[in-house]
């Protein structure tokens, strides 16, 4: 082979082992978050805390699709942004911190405005971690809200004392997040918290790793056969033809001269 053969050998072997730190990295990211997914198989994020002097907390439009399909009766498209449905499933906590009921639910947004529609409430526009802080949007209203519970469109929904808990799982649609106080009175004030679950986390993480390694060892490969390649010397060639006949014919000649002799 020739040595430009090696040096490209070389150079892809060198690629692979670059490519492969990625995905072996992107591999233990993932199997730290299965991993991380606790007892009740949900990664959870801390604790918080919610306090406003409307009615209602709602979160920002959850839009979630599939990508293929029709549309929904607000005319969204499925898949045209937010959170791919069916992947995932969703957890959420609340509890009062005034010892009172508390509603959490999650419907669908046209739902949720029209019940909301002439309500003081306050929409989640921004959460900080770092330290824990949030702001809102006030949408002004003078009309006091029936119970959420009993409301019948819902999709999934936990009205009571304590902490109260709904799980969803992703499905494509236009959706909204309530926390009332579950007697529809003004001021809540509610710790909160939030968990997500994927079945795709594990053999993701598996096929991540499993990728990351075969890369691996056949960049280490290319790298070790092209150095070696590199390194070896060409053999020069011994002297061939005139000379070895020189011999011969010298030999033919003394033999000549001895029978004359």
């Amino acid at each position: 082979m020739m040595k430009a053969g090696y040096v490209v050998m070389v150079i892809v072997g060198t690629l692979l082992a670059l490519s492969s730190i990625g995905m072996l990295a992107t591999g233990v990211a993932a199997a730290t978050v299965a991993a991380g997914q606790g007892r009740d198989g949900f990664l959870t994020t801390p604790s918080g805390t919610l306090s406003v002097a409307s009615y209602a907390i709602t979160s920002p439009n959850l839009e979630t699709g599939t990508g293929a399909g029709t549309g929904t009766e607000t005319g969204t498209q499925p898949g045209s942004g937010g959170l791919p449905s069916g992947l995932a499933t969703v957890m959420l906590e609340a509890t009062s911190t005034r010892g009172a009921g508390v509603f959490i639910g999650i419907g669908p947004r046209t739902d949720v405005e029209r019940y909301l529609a002439s309500v003081a409430h306050s929409e989640l526009t921004s959460v900080s971690s770092s330290p824990f802080r949030t702001e809102y949007r006030e949408a002004p209203g003078s009309r006091r809200p029936a119970r959420p519970g009993s409301q019948t469109w819902w999709t999934v929904a936990a009205s009571g004392p304590g902490t109260q808990r709904v799980v969803w799982p992703v499905a494509s649609g236009d959706w909204a997040v309530v926390v009332m106080n579950a007697d529809a009175t003004q001021g809540v004030d509610v710790q909160v918290r939030a968990g997500v679950r994927s079945a795709l986390f594990v053999p993701a993480a598996v096929a991540l790793l499993l990728g990351g390694g075969l890369l691996l060892v056949a960049g280490v490969l290319l790298v070790i056969f092209g150095a070696m390649g590199l390194g070896r010397r060409d053999t020069p060639q011994g002297p061939t033809g005139p000379e070895t006949g020189g011999t011969e014919a010298g030999g033919i000649d003394g033999a000549a001269r001895v029978k004359t002799t």
